[in-house]
């Protein structure tokens, strides 16, 4: 069964396997139940047979919210997952009256920019040389929520 729930501090390790598989700027665990811990954290993760095999991290500010991470387990992407946890995302923030999500995205991820495009974000600029371990710029995206 397939479903989208709060991240929970027993996701932590889980997480963690994740992060050092997928990011070379990878959170530190201490860093992943920080995020969890915010009061104005927005954490979804997306469960497929009772195992975790995605997530997002996003963060609630005055009038928008702002997407910090999103992963995706290898072998269950390109099926949708992403999509759905960013529009799980645009609805809690529509529902939380926020006026836009806003995210950052190394320059060369490309099947991310390609997805965010689709649903709707557009472009703002570029800030270079954002990702160190990369030597990636990041582009800079969001999207207005009516």
């Amino acid at each position: 069964m397939d479903r989208i729930r709060k991240v929970e501090m027993g996701d932590t390790d889980a997480i963690y396997k994740y992060e050092m598989s997928f990011f070379r700027d990878y959170w530190s665990k201490n860093q992943i139940v920080m995020e969890i811990n915010n009061i104005n954290a927005i954490n979804l993760g997306f469960e497929k047979n009772s195992r975790l095999i995605g997530y997002i991290f996003a963060r609630k500010s005055l009038d928008f919210v702002e997407i910090l991470k999103i992963a995706v387990s290898k072998s269950f992407r390109k099926i949708g997952i992403a999509k759905e946890l960013m529009k799980e995302i645009e609805e809690l923030s529509i529902q939380l009256q926020r006026k836009k999500i806003i995210l950052e995205v190394r320059e060369g991820n490309n099947s991310a920019i390609t997805l965010y495009k689709k649903l709707g974000y557009k472009v703002d600029g570029i800030r270079r040389n954002y990702y160190k371990e990369y030597k990636e710029n990041a582009v800079l995206m969001s999207k207005k929520l009516p």
